[in-house]
């Protein structure tokens, strides 16, 4: 793990100090879209300062990390648990060293829904990709052809969260106008093709 913190701190410093590339390459490796988007980072004002970040997740691996160049600062969150929400685990971690005071995380209270209605969210909503599943009695978001299963649950009518995670903005799996079931933009792969 050496190796990859040393990598890590190395291309935070060459980011920050911009003497590796040609000013040319970092002019363009900074400059920011309307979206807020650089060359493979994003640029916000936070605190006070500059924040150039980027997170992801992918087969099981999340990571987020987080660039305060003007105080040297770099945050790095990278996990083999994608059950787990890097992005509100990064910015607390970025509050507290920042002084704000960071709220105890919760979970919100599920919602009953019988088997039958549960059973109308499942299906096939991007082929290999994003699927939901009920598996004794219990809700799965099932990615990456059935090799991640992550459980969820209902805490309103087509709003669900994950149980091992603490999520702040719950999945939406509901009804588009042509009446068919969505899922991250998604309709369900037996409802297009009725």
């Amino acid at each position: 793990m050496a190796g990859a913190n040393e990598d890590l701190t190395q291309w935070h410093a060459c980011l920050r100090d911009r003497k590796m590339l040609s000013q040319k390459t970092y002019a363009s490796f900074f400059n920011v879209n309307k979206n807020n988007y650089c060359y493979g980072l994003e640029h916000h004002q936070m605190y006070g300062t500059d924040r150039y970040s980027h997170g992801g997740d992918h087969l099981g691996v999340s990571a987020f990390v987080q660039h305060y160049f003007e105080e040297d600062l770099c945050i790095i969150i990278l996990s083999n648990n994608e059950a787990m929400n890097q992005y509100r685990l990064g910015n607390a971690v970025s509050d507290i060293l920042h002084g704000v005071e960071v709220g105890v995380p919760g979970k919100p209270e599920e919602f009953f829904m019988g088997e039958n209605k549960l059973k109308q969210y499942c299906g096939t909503y991007f082929k290999d990709k994003i699927q939901v599943e009920l598996i004794h009695g219990k809700l799965y978001f099932t990615r990456f052809a059935g090799n991640l299963h992550i459980e969820i649950y209902p805490v309103d009518e087509g709003k669900f969260v994950r149980k091992y995670s603490d999520q702040i903005h719950p999945y939406n799996i509901h009804e588009n106008e042509a009446g068919q079931m969505t899922f991250f933009g998604y309709a369900k792969e037996e409802d297009a093709k009725k």
